[in-house]
């Protein structure tokens, strides 16, 4: 074999590297996915609004819980707190209480001697893009000299941001008014309704089925039918009518003879009306007619009688 074909050297015997090999292939680290926010103690939630998180910062399954019970402990409002006097223009000035009673929604910052809104800290992830709302919510407002205008523009008008926070915590803490949970609470009713009315239906048919008693009888239900005429023997026209059912105890199709209207005539209105007295007689409906079945005379096919 050597005298055809050239033998290799042990360093040419291995493959040579390239830019395709394992060592120079940059795979690609899996990025690092966020981890989802730990579950907070809801009777650890800080007062002070400096300490406290962002909603959107928190447990998404834990949001509204958060936020009803921050509105169950109200506006934070330190009693019997000294506030401090800072010059504003020239002036000293301070934190009025008198404040909180004209604003319910007020509630003030120790540590920043500052006041925030905590409807719009509760809901300012949802409803946004108004001017000066961040600085009750994450700032805060420690601007005395022109606190009663100030905390007025944060109100706003019906429609404004502030507003809105304020119906979100009202619906919050009506959760059980709303119409969501009334259409809840209804169809559950219903379902039970429907669940004693199968339950009651399945009792009575065993009953009926262990005493071999008969249950499905035509009644109101659905059902087709066969006309046909005959003569008796005093050659007088007459006109027998068949019912067609099924029967729900053994899956079948039964027959039931319903009745003989006799008829002077044979004319298609003649019989139509001896079948409209008939089915009235039994207390059945022409609605619930799911078949019809005749022989071939022209009158019952609706056809001229030549």
């Amino acid at each position: 074999m050597e005298r055809y074909f050239k033998r290799k050297s042990p360093e040419s015997a291995q493959p040579a590297t390239n830019d395709f090999s394992r060592e120079n292939i940059n795979v690609p680290q899996s990025s690092s996915i966020p981890s989802m926010p730990k579950l907070i103690d809801l009777n650890q939630l800080p007062s002070d609004p400096h300490d406290r998180k962002r909603i959107l910062d928190c447990h998404p399954n834990q949001r509204d819980e958060i936020r009803r019970a921050y509105v169950l402990r109200g506006p934070c409002r330190p009693e019997g707190y000294i506030y401090p006097t800072k010059m504003i223009g020239e002036k000293p000035r301070r934190f009025n209480p008198k404040w909180f009673e004209s604003f319910d929604w007020l509630e003030y910052s120790v540590k920043l001697d500052k006041v925030f809104c905590l409807p719009c800290y509760l809901f300012n992830d949802q409803v946004r893009t108004q001017v000066g709302s961040d600085a009750f919510v994450s700032e805060g407002f420690g601007g005395w000299n022109k606190m009663q205008e100030r905390l007025e523009a944060h109100i706003g008008k019906v429609g404004s941001v502030h507003n809105k926070a304020i119906k979100n915590c009202d619906a919050l803490m009506r959760r059980h008014q709303s119409i969501v949970v009334a259409l809840h609470k209804q169809s559950d009713i219903t379902k039970n309704e429907y669940r004693i009315r199968l339950n009651a239906s399945i009792d009575v048919s065993r009953y009926l089925l262990n005493g071999l008693f008969p249950f499905n009888e035509i009644g109101d239900h659905v059902f087709a039918f066969l006309v046909d005429e005959s003569s008796d023997v005093s050659k007088k026209e007459q006109m027998d009518v068949v019912s067609r059912y099924v029967d729900d105890t053994c899956g079948l199709d039964k027959e039931r003879f319903v009745g003989l209207v006799h008829v002077k005539e044979t004319s298609a209105l003649t019989l139509k009306s001896g079948i409209d007295s008939l089915l009235t007689e039994f207390g059945l409906s022409l609605q619930r007619i799911r078949g019809q079945g005749y022989d071939d005379a022209s009158n019952m096919r609706g056809e001229y009688n030549v």
